[in-house]
């Protein structure tokens, strides 16, 4: 086999590969074995054929099988011969047969080299965990225009809104008014101390996107845009937006998807960078973490969950959550954090 690799641009790679005549031998030999112990041809029983008479009514169908088999095995040779890391299948062309040796094309994306400034000591803003004392009397107006409804749906006719007293907490399961505006007030905090948490995680993911420089795979975008765009629609339909609307505003929403599409590779790229230059993985432990809370949320026991884990080939992609996960942990701990004043 030789093969000759071509860049083309960016992280897009052509494989020119020629298998000679003396390398398809074997491979014909099986092919027409295989042939054989079907083939039904007049005046022989079937599987006793010889050989003349399968490539005679056979030859093409044979060629096709052998191009079928081929193709996978010299492809990944030539890109092992030419250490290439591609990170998607490749798109075979030109096939063809000439002067009794076979020659194909494949055109496939690489792994991008990231250039990352540093990104240990990344300075991010951390805004205060607040809660106004009229976020929490909202919290509770709702709480009471909630329980009114649900009083008119069980009675079928109009409730007034229920005093704000200690009975009113106690049938929310508090003793008091106070013990249920301090439950509120914690509840308050905890989910801006989530937001908060968000926040500074872009912060750091955008600023690693900054920092970087590297080129994008466009089969990636490809692929990663279908996804981007079918969430995009999803999201404006549950905003109440009507699909032919939605379906006006295609070359719009493309576009978003892309963009968005480009920033989750680059910085999927960017994170097994850090991954790769501090040695970070997913462990076992992490992994069997995982699976607990998946047994725990689904019903099912461990061991069924990592069986069946195992079987649809998931876990490679939940260690590479996992691990990612770790990646950003890390990030944020070598981050100097400062709290807005």
């Amino acid at each position: 086999m030789k093969s000759k690799i071509k860049n083309i641009s960016g992280c897009s790679r052509t494989l020119n590969i020629e298998v000679s005549s003396t390398e398809l031998i074997e491979k014909f030999e099986q092919v027409y074995k295989d042939i054989g112990r079907s083939a039904n041809l007049p005046g022989f029983r079937r599987g006793k054929a010889p050989r003349d008479l399968l490539e005679l009514h056979y030859s093409e169908k044979a060629k096709e099988e052998v191009i079928r088999r081929a193709i996978p095995q010299y492809y990944l040779k030539a890109v092992n011969e030419e250490r290439l890391t591609p990170v998607a299948p490749p798109e075979i062309e030109n096939v063809q047969f000439k002067d009794h040796a076979f020659y194909f094309s494949a055109r496939v994306d690489v792994r991008p080299e990231v250039k990352l400034k540093s990104y240990k000591g990344l300075r991010l803003k951390k805004r205060k965990v607040k809660v106004e004392a009229e976020q929490v009397e909202q919290a509770l107006e709702r709480l009471r225009q909630s329980k009114a409804k649900d009083a008119k749906n069980v009675d079928r006719q109009e409730k007034a809104l229920p005093e704000l007293n200690d009975a009113f907490a106690q049938d929310l399961g508090f003793a008091t008014v106070q013990e249920l505006k301090d439950a509120i007030d914690k509840d308050l905090r905890a989910h801006t101390e989530m937001e908060i948490q968000r926040e500074i995680k872009q912060q750091l993911l955008d600023q690693l996107l900054q920092r970087a420089s590297l080129d994008t795979p466009e089969s990636l975008i490809k692929a990663q845009m279908q996804e981007s765009l079918k969430q995009l629609k999803m999201n404006r339909m549950l905003r109440g937006e009507k699909k032919e609307d939605i379906e006006t505003k295609q070359k719009e929403l493309e576009a978003e998807a892309r963009k968005e599409a480009v920033q989750r590779i680059r910085l999927s790229f960017i994170l097994e960078e850090v991954g790769q230059l501090e040695d970070i993985q997913a462990d076992e432990k992490g992994l069997a973490q995982r699976i607990a809370e998946i047994s725990q949320h689904t019903g099912r026991p461990e061991d069924e969950v990592r069986q069946y884990l195992d079987k649809q080939n998931l876990i490679p992609g939940l260690k590479a959550e996992l691990r990612e996960k770790k990646i950003i942990e890390f990030l944020l701990q070598e981050a100097k954090i400062e709290e807005e004043k």
